[in-house]
């Protein structure tokens, strides 16, 4: 008797209704707790033994390339912007928004005077040894890595004896004095990547000099000095850590664009370091294309420069002639 009261109670019309509530009680209930969910997600970042420390100023063009060479290979960096008024820092956070999100990426604006750029590394420092870090990559902004040397920069940090305190490396130095402007830069940068001539910009001089990447003992690190120490006939501003052993390695694992950068930028940074805007011989008074000269072309950028061109590019509003 009951049976046939509720088989008549559910009609086919009134199965209809009830399960469009029941449907859309379950779909409230399912956002309601997506958002619970997505309100007290928690980004979970693994312990910190391989660190970046990156110092920059007005590199638009550069940044970019130089975090991404890197990060992908280091538990945590650190990119310390000393005031730019270009678009270094937005450029960052729009191109790495995950990174900064996570935590992984961390990006610290700070005011310096009189150059004393040592107080924009201490900084960085002293947020990585928060993270309890161990070993530091000291990274320039005007340098961009191989992957290959990305690799190895982190493998042999990874293995690190105790008593290594510094360990060296290698990379090419280049130069280029025909673009004046941050735009015409990229363009030329463009059309290497995209093989459009046969002549370039860019020019390798002949010795390959060494610079300290790996720091060991992090929490013992420190800098010192000021960017223009160097020009003034001092020592470099540079980091400190513990007395111990310093290794040497032949292996190249970068290119430093620093004296291929534009005209512009370049007597800026002459400017800064020697008071007038062409007394350093890097900014112009070479002629690579000089029969005499011992520079040759250079083509072998970094393989991250041809993943994110494009994109960089795009962010600055650089359009290019097609190709």
């Amino acid at each position: 008797m009951l049976f046939a009261v509720v088989a008549t109670w559910i009609s086919p019309r009134r199965t209809y209704v009830l399960f469009c509530i029941l449907s859309i009680l379950l779909f409230w209930f399912s956002i309601a707790n997506l958002n619970i969910l997505t309100r007290s997600k928690t980004f979970k970042l693994p312990p910190c033994d391989i660190a970046a420390l990156t110092i920059g100023y007005n590199e638009e063009c550069l940044a970019a390339f130089t975090v991404a060479s890197v990060l992908l290979q280091v538990d945590r960096y650190v990119f310390v912007d000393t005031n730019s008024f270009d678009r270094t820092v937005s450029l960052i956070k729009h191109i790495f928004s995950e990174e900064v999100k996570t935590g992984k990426l961390r990006i610290i604006s700070k005011g310096i005077e009189d150059f004393d750029v040592s107080s924009a590394r201490n900084e960085g420092l002293q947020w990585l040894k928060n993270q309890n870090c161990t070993k530091l990559l000291k990274i320039d902004a005007d340098e961009v890595f191989y992957r290959a040397g990305a690799r190895l920069l982190v493998d042999t940090a990874r293995y690190l004896e105790e008593d290594v305190s510094e360990v060296e490396f290698c990379e090419y130095e280049l130069y280029q004095n025909e673009v004046e402007t941050n735009t015409e830069w990229m363009k030329a940068l463009y059309k290497d990547i995209v093989g459009a001539s046969n002549q370039t910009i860019f020019y390798q001089f002949p010795h390959i000099p060494s610079k300290q990447r790996i720091f060991n003992h992090l929490q013992n690190i420190y800098a010192s000095g000021k960017w223009t120490d160097e020009a003034e006939g001092k020592s470099a501003e540079n980091l400190h850590t513990t007395d111990g052993k310093v290794m040497r390695l032949p292996d190249i694992v970068n290119v430093h664009y620093g004296w291929a950068r534009n005209l512009e930028y370049k007597r800026n940074k002459s400017i800064a370091w020697m008071g007038k805007p062409e007394a350093h011989p890097w900014v112009n008074s070479i002629n690579p294309r000089d029969p005499s000269s011992d520079l040759k072309q250079f083509k072998g950028h970094p393989e991250v420069i041809y993943e994110y061109i494009e994109r960089v590019s795009s962010f600055l509003n650089i359009a290019y002639d097609k190709v």
